[in-house]
């Protein structure tokens, strides 16, 4: 079985889900037979979704069998198991998830030379048999999530996901989930096979839409246990926003686990877990202003993907709605560019400075700050904010021409080097021409910031004065008194 590099670092990273769904290799002999005992395990339909709500209800262990599809229907259709038990090495745990085919045939080969024998027949000889590889090197170990989770950090027992895709199951007719506790035990199980027309949801708004409007989806109440919510145009780090998750009549006693978002990017590679959703705060370090340009323009990976895993027990529908969070955004653009509430008051006050003494050369009046700075706003200030949101709009459209022009080159020609480690030094540091505005805005914050300064300086300094004037007028006071 093929181990990701993700499960190789899980002594540092202990909550680790790839992009790429786990793969068996066919080039691992089975190591159990499964011995069935007939007519007393339970075999589910094709299609059909297999739900535990607790565990050990049986005399002796039981066997789950769910059949694998067949190849050449819908693409995409993928395999997914979620339980809070803990899955052990094959013959060791009270819960077994097996992949099983039936036994060759061919000659040479058998059975019988298995290392493990799970027999839950009773030593009867003609009871069916499945030879089988165990899936414990491919768990993946998610937040553990109830309606008391708090943080995914929590010091609880995690999950066990698995996911394949169907292509990787192919060779295999079952998979069996077998249930050893000797005694009934709380816990869930669910597991089934979905088709990524359902579990994959492309959003295609764009971010204008985004901000103006939100987004919002509505999952029908047969919907997957995992979906994949993928929105291309959340991709700025300059942004924050506000996922909810409303679960329209379904009450938390009802369900087996709280939903869990698995928030993730793909470059640069970022994911974060959620549990217990209700509401949570969406922030990302994707595309940044001032930084270095990817190496690889990879479209596919552009944006944010939500990983949702709900309950369905409930039968009732999930509304998910992303809303921008104005105050979040506005502290984010303050802490990427708060080096323009020093660059811009400085233009501001030399522009100022400017009209003060073109005035004076033309009129001998040496005008005051607050005249000086009405004169300009109505003037010169409109002019300067709109020729540099002209130029930070210019430059991000000739650095996206010159990019691609470098990437078509550089894929013909893979010697050369294709990025310019300079070009988002300028202006407002970005490719995006969304952000035209930004330019404006921070000129008018700017003025608002030089008008306040302004103000408090001369209520300073007048403050300043009538009290100098009330302590020399107190002291001639007392002149005059001594002198009498």
């Amino acid at each position: 079985m093929l181990i990701s590099s993700c499960q190789a670092k899980v002594r540092f990273k202990p909550y680790c889900v790839t992009s790429a769904i786990t793969r068996l290799t066919g080039t691992i002999e089975p190591t159990t037979l499964l011995t069935l005992e007939e007519n007393a395990n339970a075999m589910l339909k094709q299609g059909e979704r297999l739900v535990l709500r607790g565990l050990g209800h049986h005399e002796g262990p039981k066997a789950h069998l769910i059949p694998v599809p067949p190849r050449g229907g819908v693409p995409g259709k993928k395999f997914t198991l979620l339980t809070d038990q803990r899955v052990e090495p094959s013959g060791s745990g009270k819960l077994e998830i097996l992949f099983c085919s039936d036994p060759p045939s061919r000659a040479g080969q058998s059975a019988t030379l298995l290392s493990l024998n799970l027999d839950l027949s009773g030593g009867n000889a003609a009871s069916p048999r499945l030879v089988c590889k165990s899936s414990y090197e491919d768990v993946i170990n998610i937040p553990a999530s109830n309606k008391n989770s708090k943080a995914a950090f929590d010091d609880a027992q995690p999950f066990s996901y698995f996911q394949y895709s169907l292509e990787d199951l192919t060779e295999y007719q079952f998979v069996a989930i077998v249930d050893k506790h000797e005694k009934a035990t709380p816990g869930f199980l669910i597991a089934e096979f979905s088709d990524s027309s359902d579990s994959v949801i492309p959003t295609r708004v764009s971010l204008g839409r985004l901000l103006s409007a939100g987004l919002t989806i509505l999952l029908p109440a047969d919907r997957p246990m995992v979906t994949d919510i993928k929105v291309p145009a959340l991709r700025s780090s300059l942004l924050a926003y506000k996922l909810k998750l409303n679960r329209q009549g379904c009450k938390p006693d009802s369900e087996l686990f709280a939903p869990i978002v698995r928030q993730y990017i793909s470059d640069p590679y970022e994911s974060k877990f959620f549990v217990n959703v209700k509401a949570i705060d969406v922030n990302l370090h994707g595309v940044a202003p001032y930084m270095p340009p990817h190496i690889r323009e990879n479209a596919a990976g552009i944006g944010v993907s939500f990983e949702l895993w709900s309950d369905r027990s409930c039968s009732a529908p999930l509304q998910i709605s992303l809303q921008v969070d104005v105050l979040g955004s506005l502290g984010r653009l303050a802490m990427r560019y708060r080096t323009v509430f020093a660059a811009f008051p400085l233009v501001i006050v030399a522009m100022v400075l400017r009209k003060q003494f073109r005035v004076y050369d033309q009129t001998g009046v040496f005008i005051n700050f607050s005249e000086s700075l009405e004169l300009c706003i109505r003037s010169s200030l409109p002019l300067t904010f709109l020729g540099f949101s002209l130029l930070a709009t210019t430059l991000a459209t000739s650095k996206s021409v010159v990019t691609q022009g470098v990437q078509s080159s550089w894929q013909s020609n893979a010697t050369e080097t294709p990025i310019d480690y300079g070009k988002n030094d300028l202006l407002l540091g970005s490719q995006d021409t969304f952000f035209w505005f930004l330019v404006p805005l921070f000129g008018i914050i700017s003025v608002g910031a030089c008008v306040v300064v302004h103000y408090a300086a001369t209520t300073i300094i007048y403050l300043l004065g009538l009290l100098r004037s009330t302590v020399a007028a107190q002291q001639g006071y007392i002149k005059h008194e001594n002198g009498k």
